[in-house]
């Protein structure tokens, strides 16, 4: 009996840690690191942590590297600056860290302005 309580406490203290551990604990900076794919349509992104992104949309483009990854972690704001092309991708994140809401592309002023949701899939980092 003394075993069956101190079992089952055990099991309670595995799933409490277990479900405590998800994406939503993760910084911006962390959490933006992976695999995501576009809401609608079929347009994939892997984004690394050595300032390495590739975008799959039919066709493999890049990798491209980034210069700077501004982060606000109070509003869940990222921002990734490329040099070849210049241009600015501008996201922010749910509060679990598993969508993003990808702002606005610029290049100077704003060329793609309508908010696209991206879905986080997994931790790959290259297709």
């Amino acid at each position: 009996m003394r075993y069956t309580r101190a079992f089952s406490l055990l099991v309670l203290i595995l799933l409490i840690a277990i479900g405590c551990g998800g994406r939503g604990n993760l910084t911006p900076d962390k959490a933006i690191i992976g695999h995501w794919k576009k809401e609608h349509g079929t347009t994939e992104m892997f984004l690394s942590p050595d300032k390495r992104f590739i975008i799959v949309e039919g066709e493999k483009r890049g990798p491209y590297s980034y210069i700077k990854r501004e982060i606000n972690d109070k509003d869940r704001k990222i921002a990734i600056a490329t040099t070849d092309p210049p241009l600015t991708f501008s996201y922010t994140l749910n509060a679990d860290n598993t969508e993003m809401l990808e702002d606005a592309i610029r290049s100077g002023a704003i060329i793609f302005s309508e908010p696209t949701r991206w879905k986080y899939l997994d931790n790959k980092q290259e297709p």
